[in-house]
């Protein structure tokens, strides 16, 4: 069941069209292997000016999910890692299904994971954080119901579209996401 979710999952996100409008990486951003076989990393990041921004990430998705935000320790830790080492991690067997994913929360690890492509001082690139901190909110709150089944799953990633969009108009941006998704059909 579970890897019919992530495949799921992985379809919802690939409808996502990645089209940053900068692909330099992030002026503050936290330190990455350049190890493109490690499987994990350590967010190393003791810059104030990364912290505040993740904080304001996180008070953000809480605020417009209107979710209430757990306790600091409780976060996931957001990872940077290059396409290969998404690919291997959510989708190996089919590489090509995860061409255009941007980010994704590992409900097992409690980790966020972003493509090293996005700038994460941009309001537009950020948001995919945004969009998985949601996701880490509402599995906090409500648990593996999220993705019990096909509707839950779209309903899930429904809701985590929506708050990346207020998002995105709160910051000054017009671009919309997710608006595919609104026409899958559930058997």
């Amino acid at each position: 069941m579970k890897k019919n979710i992530f495949n799921l999952i992985a379809l919802v996100v690939s409808v996502v069209v990645f089209t940053s409008s900068s692909f330099s990486k992030a002026s503050v951003s936290p330190t990455t292997s350049q190890d493109p076989n490690t499987s994990s990393e350590k967010n190393l990041s003791v810059d104030p000016f990364y912290e505040e921004l993740i904080d304001f990430l996180f008070d953000s998705a809480s605020a417009l999910s209107k979710y209430p935000l757990y306790e600091k320790t409780k976060r996931p830790q957001i990872l940077k890692k290059t396409k290969v080492q998404m690919t291997q991690e959510i989708c190996p067997e089919d590489p090509n299904n995860c061409y255009n994913l941007a980010a994704f929360y590992n409900t097992d690890k409690n980790e966020i994971t972003y493509d090293e492509m996005l700038d994460i001082n941009s309001d537009h690139d950020n948001s995919f954080i945004v969009h998985e901190i949601v996701h880490s909110l509402q599995f906090h709150h409500k648990g593996s119901s999220i993705y019990i089944d096909c509707k839950a799953t779209k309903a899930t990633e429904l809701e985590a579209y929506t708050v990346q969009n207020i998002y995105l108009k709160k910051r000054g941006q017009f671009a919309q996401y997710g608006e595919a998704l609104r026409f899958l059909v559930c058997d």
